[in-house]
């Protein structure tokens, strides 16, 4: 990306945050996140990004600058410029070396576990504080992941491994390409989910806290607390299935070459805007019409008004893509954490209680009427 197109984008984003909409919404927290590709390889523009940032005066926001990094590139001026700058990191890092090696590897086709965990030791002895409170890890699973591996190597408390801040998956666990490379292993995977799901339910019986930083409380925990906390519409019409999360230019995800997408994850055959021209609100509905369209008929399926399909997850050629395994594996993952949740609020009923008395009391409920 060059400077003109990183500072268009960023002129651009606090001008739609200082547009009607916004303008009530004082001391409110804005992202500006550093994504790739590998975004620690362009350091020059990556320090002179931060440094404009930080020279625009904004008292009624607060900017926040983060990196989603794999850590392999970071010369020791960079670590305590990161430092200085008090700059968040999400570190990919996927388990320990058996695990983490098999898959990020460099172009020698040597695994990186070894020069991430130096990188890491090095930004720990700089600034123990900031490695505590801004460097997390981030893990992404695929069919092939070892769950228990992953699960021990990251409550072995060595102090130079991060807090866990995300585990995701590979974009389709069960048809992903990666598993040309490495098959899916659905026996094991399945008898590993499982038994680190009993070792939650476990705990969460026993009031050990599953605190959030493991593995354990974002594999497990965070899903069920999205059903829990969920709105709930008792009486309304049949809810039809809508994308998870991101409504076009809730946020914006910006190419190298300027365009605006509707997030970091999704491909780039759905432009909703650019540097130049600003945010296209009509492609921006487009966009949502597009997928309303692919949508399969979803009027008879249980799962619609919790469905987790998002833009990014079924995007692929130019089209929003949906199968009947598709659908048939998220309505199986919905189901399990249903019946996971119900079943510790059986016999924990305060065990998702999150410390603010109105929401645990209504939990975002709407009563019959």
């Amino acid at each position: 990306m060059s400077w003109d197109i990183a500072r268009k984008a960023i002129d651009l984003f606090f001008a739609l945050n200082d547009t009607s909409p916004f303008l009530g919404l004082h001391k409110r927290k804005l992202d500006i996140v550093f994504f790739g590709g590998e975004p620690l390889i362009e350091r020059d523009l990556f320090r002179k990004v931060v440094t404009y940032v930080s020279s625009t005066k904004r008292s009624n926001y607060r900017i926040d600058l983060s990196a989603t990094t794999n850590l392999t590139l970071l010369p020791i001026s960079l670590a305590r410029f990161l430092v200085e700058n008090n700059i968040g990191l999400d570190v990919s890092l996927d388990g320990p070396m058996q695990v983490h090696d098999l898959y990020r590897r460099d172009s020698a086709d040597h695994g990186s576990f070894d020069t991430v965990y130096v990188n890491l030791a090095l930004l720990q002895q700089l600034s123990p504080q900031y490695f505590a409170t801004r460097v997390r890890a981030i893990v992404t699973l695929n069919g092939n992941s070892d769950l228990i591996a992953i699960r021990d190597f990251f409550e072995a408390g060595d102090p130079c491994i991060p807090q866990v801040g995300f585990v995701g998956t590979v974009r389709d666990l069960r048809d992903s390409s990666f598993h040309r490379h490495y098959p899916f292993q659905p026996e094991r995977y399945g008898e590993q989910y499982f038994e680190l799901l009993a070792d939650y339910h476990r705990r969460k019986r026993s009031g050990v806290p599953v605190v959030r930083g493991e593995f354990l409380y974002h594999l497990m925990e965070d899903p069920i607390i999205a059903l829990y906390k969920r709105m709930m519409r008792y009486g309304a019409p049949e809810a039809s299935a809508r994308p998870e999360g991101c409504t076009p230019g809730r946020r914006l995800a910006v190419s190298t070459s300027g365009e605006f997408h509707v997030c970091e994850r999704i491909n780039e055959d759905f432009p909703i805007g650019d540097v130049d021209h600003g945010l296209d609100l009509d492609r921006c509905q487009q966009v949502q019409q597009k997928f309303a369209t692919a949508l399969p008929d979803c009027s008879h399926c249980w799962a619609r008004g919790i469905c987790q399909f998002c833009f990014a997850s079924t995007c692929q050629y130019g089209e929003f893509a949906f199968t009947d395994r598709k659908c048939a594996g998220m309505r199986e993952g919905l189901s399990v954490q249903l019946r996971s949740l119900y079943t510790l609020l059986e016999a924990v009923p305060d065990g998702l209680a999150c410390g603010d008395p109105l929401i645990d009391r209504y939990r975002l409920v709407q009563e019959p009427t």
